[in-house]
């Protein structure tokens, strides 16, 4: 993860799903065939404070803008310091919107 590698800052992950929340702060043996990549995350956590947490979709549109750059640019990009306008824009918005709230 490269948030371990470039930060010595705590870790806070959001996402908008709640049953994977729900995984990763679990203290159950996973089963399900999510079961490597959950102890992978658990694992990454561990390395330094950290938290996980639900937020509604509504809330994180800046997923959605990431997960569609990623999606049609096909290709690996890292950005270190800003990213792309749409994704700011994206951030900034999320960001507003908790502060109108």
């Amino acid at each position: 993860m490269l948030a371990l590698q470039w930060s010595s800052l705590p870790i806070y992950i959001e996402s908008d799903s709640l049953e994977a929340v729900n995984m990763v702060k679990s203290g159950d043996t996973n089963r399900s065939k999510y079961a490597f990549l959950i102890r992978e995350i658990k694992d990454s956590m561990s390395e330094r404070s950290s938290c996980i947490t639900h937020i509604y979709r509504s809330c994180n549109n800046s997923s959605h803008v990431l997960a569609n750059f990623g999606r049609t640019q096909g290709r690996i990009a890292v950005w270190l310091g800003s990213g792309p306008d749409a994704v700011l824009d994206a951030v900034k918005r999320d960001c507003n919107r908790v502060l109108i709230e």
